[in-house]
């Protein structure tokens, strides 16, 4: 089971911390896993920090509304690049490829925010496909409640108290109401 913090946001972001220093280990030991001797590790790396590792944050984004989420988000998306730089040099734990420093927010330095974009896009636009939680957040959390709201609305008996708060008609004003 997955699970999700479910509280006050201070507990909720303690929570959020603890997950990532949690899968902080996983990304050691992908790095760790890149630096043996076989000519394969590095790829068998790459693979567990593409489709396993990179991965363990994203039910998060779709349970955890944005404001609470984005900086344990951020630190993710840092680890994966850190993960990714330690693959890349193949030299050790403090060596971090410069190319993957972390540029300041309103930055125009684009030598330097390129290989962070190429790295996030998916393999299907030429990136790696490593994607970023800090930019997926709002979206992945707006499409949990627009599915739920879907399911929902198909299935009226399960939540007879819910209906009239989904009802399309009741909605306007509601939104007023608030």
């Amino acid at each position: 089971i997955l699970g999700a913090p479910y509280g006050g946001e201070d507990w909720c972001r303690n929570w959020l911390e603890e997950k990532n220093a949690e899968i902080k280990t996983h990304f050691d030991a992908i790095a760790e896993l890149g630096r043996h001797d076989d000519t394969n590790s590095a790829q068998c790396a790459f693979l567990l920090l593409k489709f396993s590792a990179a991965t363990k944050f994203a039910h998060l984004l779709r349970m955890v509304p944005p404001p609470i989420v984005k900086e344990a988000a951020t630190k993710h998306d840092d680890q994966v690049r850190e993960c990714l730089s330690r693959l890349l040099s193949a030299v050790g734990p403090d060596c971090a490829c410069p190319c993957f420093s972390r540029g300041l927010p309103g930055d125009d330095n684009w030598d330097a925010m390129l290989p962070q974009i190429q790295a996030a896009l998916p393999t299907i636009q030429g990136g790696l496909g490593l994607g970023c939680a800090a930019l997926t957040a709002a979206p992945a959390y707006l499409a949990s409640w627009a599915d739920y709201f879907g399911f929902m609305h198909g299935r009226r008996e399960l939540a007879p108290v819910v209906n009239s708060e989904i009802d399309p008609a009741n909605l306007p004003q509601r939104i007023a109401a608030d």
